[in-house]
C-alpha cells in the first residue's frame, strides 16, 4: 500500500504555478475568442450587405457549403455560394430586419474554432455551424453547415 503524505514545501510551489497556467490559457483563449468576434461581424455584415470584398475576406477560398434541405443534401463549393450571393439582392437593401446571434464558440486549439449562430437572412431564421481556422494570421470559414430554423410570417 503507497501512502500521501501532504508536503506544505511542494504544494507551496504547485499552486501558483497551476494557477499561473491556467490564468495563461485563459488570457489565450479569451483572445482567440475577441479576434473570432471581430471576424463573426464581417460575417454578418457580409450576409446582410453582400459586400463581395468582405465576403473574400471572411470565406477561404477552399471553403464549402453543406446544408440538408427537403431531405435532399446540398453540397455547395464556396465559388458557387459567391455567384448566388453575386446576382441576388441583399436583405439590407430590401428592408428586412437584421438580428444576429452568437451561440456558441468553441476553441479547439489556437488555429480551429467552431461556431454556432443564428442569424435572420432574408425573411428566414437560420443556424449556421462554422468551422473557421486561422490561416496567415487571419480567421476564415473553412466549411459552414446551415440550417433554415423558421420562416418569419
Amino acid at each position: 500500500m503507497i501512502k500521501l503524505r501532504w508536503v506544505p514545501q511542494v504544494e507551496a510551489w504547485i499552486f501558483p504555478l497551476t494557477l499561473f497556467v491556467y490564468v495563461r490559457k485563459r488570457k489565450r483563449v479569451m483572445m482567440v475568442i475577441d479576434e473570432v468576434r471581430a471576424m463573426l461581424k464581417d460575417y454578418f455584415d457580409v450576409l446582410q450587405s453582400q459586400d463581395l470584398a468582405k465576403f473574400d475576406k471572411v470565406f477561404h477560398p477552399g471553403s464549402v457549403l453543406y446544408s440538408a434541405q427537403n431531405g435532399v443534401v446540398v453540397v455547395r463549393p464556396i465559388d458557387e455560394y459567391r455567384n448566388i450571393v453575386k446576382g441576388r439582392e441583399s436583405p439590407q437593401s430590401r428592408g428586412f430586419a437584421r438580428m444576429d446571434e452568437i451561440l456558441m464558440i468553441d476553441v479547439m486549439s489556437p488555429e480551429m474554432v467552431l461556431v454556432k449562430v443564428r442569424l435572420q437572412l432574408f425573411d428566414h431564421i437560420m443556424v449556421d455551424y462554422l468551422n473557421l481556422m486561422k490561416i496567415d494570421n487571419q480567421w476564415r470559414i473553412v466549411s459552414k453547415h446551415f440550417h433554415q430554423e423558421r420562416t418569419i410570417t
